[in-house]
């Protein structure tokens, strides 16, 4: 399967943060608080995950009102890419599919990678702790890149 991945992730104010996702002709744009999760940490590790061989990963960000959840499932080279919003963590409403589709996990982890370096390179390690509330995941995402450069498991 090939489909190209885009991702971006950039702070919106303080404690706030937005991020796009791309696979092929689908995409969806999110957003995250960081008072009850520290999301782009979050989906770096379970990027990180499936690119080390993992069969499935998960990541939850937390938007105060409404969640994001995150799941991966690995299927042989390929992954499945799941993004759900619950728009209201205290309702009983069902949760609403933002994107549904099925990409290499070399490309995810590459759009990740990529998106996150961004982010460090526009504001730096100490300002984003400053404006999100939580450091910079320089040590996961340093691994990240790793396992990208090292041959595929």
């Amino acid at each position: 399967m090939s489909n190209t991945v885009e991702f971006s992730f950039r702070l919106t104010g303080f404690g706030w943060a937005e991020a796009r996702i791309a696979v092929g002709g689908s995409s969806a744009t999110l957003t995250a608080s960081c008072l009850e999760s520290d999301a782009l940490r979050d989906l770096v590790r379970a990027v990180s995950a499936l690119v080390e061989g993992a069969p499935g990963a998960r990541a939850l960000w937390d938007a105060e009102s409404a969640a994001y959840r995150w799941f991966f499932q690995r299927i042989g080279g390929d992954v499945r890419v799941r993004l759900l919003v619950f728009p209201d963590s205290f309702s009983d409403a069902p949760d609403d599919v933002l994107l549904n589709t099925t990409c290499l996990v070399r490309d995810l982890g590459v759009a990740i990678a990529s998106g996150a370096q961004s982010v460090l390179d526009e504001v730096g390690a100490r300002k984003y702790k400053r404006r999100w509330g939580h450091p910079f995941p320089r040590d996961d995402l340093a691994a990240l890149q790793g396992l990208l450069h090292s041959d595929p498991p």
